[in-house]
């Protein structure tokens, strides 16, 4: 068979395989509820919309459609809530409403087919395709292999949390596509109108979630690089920029603008922050803002003065927290790398091949994970809140699955190499696979001891809390409990997933190991 048409087969099954690896995690319910079908526990505690951030989400994805207003109604403003924002006599969101936005799509044609909630969540779903697709060609644009590329891939989808979070209504996977699809744009040939593309992305991650703004600046140095002149002489050192340059980033003002004017429609104001507003935990009978349970000094008192406290958006992050954030994100049993994810660390690997070939690029390309890390180290709550893993550092992790697709190519004969990918992988997709096809509510372990005085019992934090549901027979996977739940356990369905995903593994490292040099 000639090699094009096995590129091509082997190119289509690879995306069946990823989809399949996507709906397995899926968290979601037929139907298209309303409001008030939303606000139970069938949907809320014991269905998918089990913790704060993607209710909060959801609700300014309902209000849009449903409401047409970006502003809430008393019964979406209850969904929305401990994550809710009060203005100007309004309740509001407290996220960028990017993610809400990009959603719209999904939920409109879901709902044709009676599957609201389902259509949002799948388009998570499919921005997790494509940066899977974006690791290949950006691994193979730097001289990987297609099996290398396919490896690359299947590492980041299945043996992080970018596997959870591919299913549930998170802004991991859209953050990640725009500074992807930037690094891919930046590693082609220079041209102007490729940098403007880049500044139009920067522009659209800031809607999707602040941080990504400190994420792709790297990016954006890299870019303009090309577009930089040095003019030496005896004495002075002179750099000159293409002034066409500040025309490409003319670019950045499209995403702005919407963004400027949503901001408006919000809040009354178009530069007001989202995360800037009064946070609202909690709703009494009367729909009054009221302190949720466990409310600090800050909530209680935006609860009390209704919107008089101003917030500055810079105190999320504070480098006092720094050194509990690095152990939050490393060895810490609750969000650990070493935890989650331990086949990450091999992309230190190929961050020493790359650099070696593309030293500007491996210096950006280590920019983005380190500004990744310390942004949400310094965070005074790196964990997330109720989640599984270190769900922050998915952006990260994409960047490293490239390097570990690099160091794949360049170490395809090394048995020790590919072993420790399948030890490592085998065991972060272990891992991951739990949390993708149960629940995502895992407590920090600092919650922990107030939650056993709650609860009366042990409570675990780690991994092991979704092992334990799965035994206990609890799933939270769309296709299980749709198709599956009176043909296998959860268990049994779990142990099938990863082992599954496991062997695909196995296949491309043998196949990666035996592939004749060209």
């Amino acid at each position: 068979m000639p090699k094009i048409f096995k590129l091509f087969f082997s190119t289509i099954a690879a995306s069946l395989f990823i989809i399949a690896v996507i709906l397995v995690g899926t968290k979601s319910q037929l139907g298209n509820p309303t409001i008030g079908e939303l606000n139970t526990s069938a949907w809320l505690e014991s269905g998918p919309l089990e913790l704060s951030p993607e209710r909060a989400r959801y609700a300014l994805l309902y209000s849009i459609v449903e409401n047409k207003s970006f502003q809430f109604s008393t019964d979406v403003a209850r969904l929305a809530t401990p994550d809710l924002g009060y203005k100007n006599g309004h309740f509001v969101s407290l996220f960028a409403p990017g993610t809400s936005l990009i959603m719209i799509p999904g939920y409109l044609l879901g709902k044709i087919y009676g599957a609201s909630h389902l259509g949002a969540t799948l388009t998570i779903g499919f921005f997790a395709l494509l940066n899977t697709w974006l690791i290949y060609l950006i691994i193979k644009r730097l001289g990987g292999s297609h099996i290398a590329g396919l490896i690359g891939s299947l590492i980041f989808l299945a043996s992080t949390p970018a596997f959870t979070y591919a299913g549930v209504i998170y802004q991991h996977h859209l953050s990640t596509f725009v500074i992807l699809f930037s690094v891919l744009v930046a590693v082609l040939p220079p041209k102007l109108w490729r940098l403007a593309v880049i500044y139009f992305l920067f522009g659209f991650s800031i809607i999707i979630d602040y941080p990504n703004a400190f994420f792709m600046s790297p990016i954006i140095i890299y870019s303009s690089l090309p577009f930089l002149s040095v003019i030496k002489n005896k004495n002075n050192l002179m750099l000159i920029l293409n002034p066409l340059v500040f025309i490409s980033a003319l670019a950045i003002t499209i995403p702005l603008s919407l963004y400027l004017a949503i901001n408006y429609f919000s809040y009354g104001n178009v530069l007001q922050l989202s995360n800037t507003v009064s946070h609202i935990q909690a709703l009494d009978d009367q729909g009054t803002p009221v302190a949720g349970r466990g409310a600090d000094e800050r909530a209680i008192s935006d609860a009390q003065n209704l919107g008089a406290r101003k917030r500055n958006a810079f105190n999320f992050f504070k480098t006092r927290h720094l050194l509990n954030g690095v152990y939050a994100f490393s060895v810490s049993p609750d969000r650990g790398v070493f935890v989650f994810t331990p086949v990450m660390l091999l992309g230190i690997v190929g961050l020493v091949v790359l650099y070696r070939t593309n030293r500007h690029l491996t210096q950006t390309l280590l920019a983005v994970i380190c500004l990744n890390i310390l942004l949400y180290s310094m965070r005074s709550d790196p964990w997330g809140g109720w989640a599984f893993g270190p769900r922050y550092l998915i952006p990260a992790f994409s960047i490293l699955s490239i390097l570990i697709g690099i160091a794949t190519t360049h170490y395809r004969r090394s048995i020790l190499f590919l072993s420790a990918i399948l030890i490592f992988g085998g065991y972060s997709i272990y891992v991951n696979t739990a949390g993708a096809v149960s629940s995502i509510a895992n407590p920090p372990q600092v919650e922990v001891l107030g939650l056993e005085a709650l609860t009366g019992r042990r409570e675990r934090y780690s991994f092991d809390r979704n092992i334990e549901l799965l035994q206990n027979g609890k799933s939270k996977s769309f296709i299980y409990e749709t198709y599956l739940q009176n043909t296998l356990t959860p268990w049994q369905y779990y142990i099938y997933v990863s082992s599954v995903i496991t062997g695909v593994l196995v296949v491309l490292c043998t196949v990666e190991f035996s592939r004749r040099k060209i």
